[in-house]
């Protein structure tokens, strides 16, 4: 796994650590069901994204 690789994981990341605080934000509103309902999505997302990036990297290494 080379420099290029980590840097890319780390900017998704941290794009995602910002729409997380976004969506935090949100929550106050009128929408908040709604709102809650793409939070938990994402949450799944997240989740699905990140073993598909351990499963990727186990394999770039190997």
């Amino acid at each position: 796994m080379n420099q290029d690789q980590l840097d890319a994981l780390l900017n998704i990341l941290d794009q995602l650590r910002v729409v997380n605080e976004n969506l935090l934000n949100l929550q106050t509103g009128d929408n908040s069901f709604l709102i809650q309902q793409i939070g938990v999505i994402q949450m799944l997302f997240c989740f699905f994204l990140g073993i598909f990036i351990y499963k990727f990297f186990v394999e770039q290494c190997k």
